[in-house]
C-alpha cells in the first residue's frame, strides 16, 4: 500500500512476507550479477574441477 501526500508517495506500507520475499529476490539478483561477472573476468572452473575442490574439503575434515 502507498500512502501519498499531495498526490506524491510518501511511504509504503508491506507485510512482513512480502518484506522477505522481495529481500531475498535482491539477493538472488545480487547473486546472479556476481556470477555474471566472474563469467566475464574468466573466474570459472569445469564441472570436475569443481567436484573434486569439494571432495577435497570434505576429506580435509
Amino acid at each position: 500500500m502507498c500512502q501519498t501526500q499531495n498526490e506524491e508517495p510518501l511511504y509504503m506500507v508491506q507485510d512482513l512476507t512480502q518484506f522477505e520475499m522481495q529481500q531475498e529476490q535482491i539477493a538472488l539478483l545480487c547473486l546472479l550479477s556476481l556470477a555474471e561477472k566472474n563469467i566475464k573476468s574468466g573466474r570459472v572452473v569445469s564441472p570436475d574441477e569443481l567436484r573434486n575442490s569439494l571432495r577435497n574439503l570434505i576429506n580435509n575434515d
